[in-house]
């Protein structure tokens, strides 16, 4: 799923098969993404923002 703001810019969203959102990227390319277990619970998360 994309979202395209005001000025244009894209964040891309992606989800898994139980709608557990599972990554973002932002208009520059920054990746921020979580996993998650069988029973949903979320398991791990990365952040690939150099201002983090």
């Amino acid at each position: 799923m994309n979202f395209i703001g005001a000025s244009n810019q894209t964040w891309m969203h992606a989800y898994d098969r139980t709608d557990n959102r599972v990554s973002v990227t932002d208009p520059r390319s920054n990746v921020f993404a979580w996993a998650f277990d069988s029973l949903n619970r979320l398991i791990s998360t990365t952040d690939e923002d150099p201002t983090s």
